[in-house]
């Protein structure tokens, strides 16, 4: 899993208590999915290798981050079988498709690039024909289209700028009408993406004006440009989120994308409510919930999780998605004993996470790479002045060890730091970093995800005493 920034804390705002009352939209009921199969098959250009990569692009996909591995054969020749329980969007190489049931898709693949040269034909061959023609998902969609010195223009007249995307989208929707054999749910779908492009167009303006070189004031002053420039947009999106507004587009990468952008900006600013389909909404928290794992608290995150299901805010599918991911975690929550692992200071010599006991443990997981790392150093190098009884370990997990030796070398005292020993420290998920863990006299987890230094560590530390 890739993270990003996120504050756990912003997941239990009160806000959230009255935008989750929405009840998820029950969907059908269904059996046991009967799989059928789809073939595609051709030749990949411009690898570099014999190994491609074929994404599942579903919202199931994305929170899967479903990659598979494809060899081809010495003529750069491949052939897939793939089973599938519906219509579904994939990317082999640089190749979005649409691929149905009984499709047999023969094609010119390339592993690089937009794909537009690719070439298809068999069944199902229209459906991607038309998508490598379609622009990839793109932080500003039909801006990126308007000559920049154009788009200053309509810095005064948002209806302009409207009227404008408006062009562009019905060119692409003339062209979406006119291409044959292709099925109307394959036609909902792209309309959908021209609908979402559209909205983003919108979205992206305030960002893109006030971004411009040409565009003077301090950093406040440009914070209440763009307040301004986003209220001038709101009244075009708002009518427009309806098209988008529906759990099977979120199996549309643009939608997906912009429905994301759309919920954070209702939460963040409170300038707008929307009511959005119950099932969009599961799926937003389940997004913004996944995004926290492995860099916040997990006794928080379990806590959310649990209360959402009690307001029955969480699809059954999306609590499938978020129990699964939190399983690995079950043994980092407060209370659960301490796992050991070995590390080894300056002078080469191992310990034992565990000879430590007795004493509340404090560790930094860091790197002599990782920027935010050194920042939080000289907070982590006051705070253990202020806690003397208390044990501080600056662990690294620098891959050189030579190259974290000569870092911590050139610092006035050695003392307290530390290199792991092994991966047996991965029984902590560390996967980012910096990463704070507090560890209890009776070597059991105080708090695994615990503050930063040069945030409440101190407070929090002053508690255990």
């Amino acid at each position: 899993m890739i993270l990003l920034p996120f504050n756990a804390k912003s997941l239990l705002l009160p806000l959230y208590l009255s935008l989750c009352l929405l009840v998820w939209m029950q969907l059908p009921a269904q059996n046991q999915p009967v799989y059928q199969t789809a073939v595609v098959k051709g030749k990949m250009m411009d690898l570099n290798s014999p190994q491609f990569q074929m994404v599942d692009l579903t919202e199931t996909g994305a929170f899967r981050r479903a990659v598979m591995n494809h060899q081809t054969g010495p003529d750069s020749s491949f052939r897939l079988q793939i089973n599938l329980n519906g219509a579904t969007y994939i990317r082999i190489g640089a190749n979005e498709l649409y691929v149905n049931p009984g499709d047999s898709i023969n094609g010119l693949f390339y592993a690089q690039g937009a794909g537009r040269k690719s070439r298809f034909s068999g069944r199902g061959s229209a459906a991607c024909e038309y998508l490598k023609t379609n622009p990839s998902l793109t932080s500003g969609s039909y801006l990126i289209q308007i000559p920049q010195d154009e788009l200053m223009t309509y810095r005064e007249d948002p209806k302009q700028l409207e009227a404008r995307v408006l062009t562009l989208a019905d060119a692409r929707r003339k062209m979406l009408n006119e291409t044959p054999d292709l099925d109307e749910s394959f036609r909902s779908f792209e309309n959908a993406r021209i609908d979402a492009d559209i909205i983003n167009s919108l979205l992206a303006y305030p960002d893109f004006y006030v971004s411009r070189p040409s565009v003077q004031g301090s950093k406040a002053e440009k914070l209440l440009l763009y307040d301004q420039l986003f209220g001038q947009m709101l009244p075009l999106i708002l009518p427009r989120i309806e098209s988008i507004n529906q759990g099977q587009f979120l199996n549309l990468e643009n939608c997906r994308e912009v429905l994301y952008k759309l919920n954070e900006k209702q939460d963040k600013t409170q300038k707008f409510q929307y009511p959005w389909q119950g099932y969009v909404r599961s799926w937003y928290l389940t997004r913004l919930i996944l995004q926290s794992i492995g860099s916040a608290s997990i006794s928080q995150i379990s806590s959310e999780v649990e209360r959402l299901k009690g307001l029955n805010a969480l699809a059954p599918n999306h609590v499938v998605i978020l129990d699964a991911a939190l399983e690995p975690f079950k043994n980092l929550l407060p209370g659960a004993p301490a796992m050991d692992f070995k590390v080894e200071d300056t002078h080469g010599k191992v310990y034992s996470l565990s000879a430590f006991k007795g004493q509340v443990i404090v560790i930094d997981f860091w790197a002599t790479w990782c920027g935010p790392c050194r920042m939080e150093a000289p907070h982590f190098e006051r705070i253990k002045e202020q806690f003397p009884d208390m044990k501080f370990l600056s662990i690294s997990t620098d891959r050189d060890k030579d190259k974290w030796l000569n870092f911590v070398n050139q610092k006035p005292s050695q003392e307290g730091h530390f290199h792991v020993v092994g991966n047996d420290y991965g029984t902590y998920q560390v996967t980012s970093i910096p990463r704070f863990m507090v560890i209890n006299k009776d070597f059991t987890l105080a708090d695994s995800y615990a503050q930063r230094p040069s945030g409440n560590l101190a407070a929090y530390l002053k508690g255990l005493q």
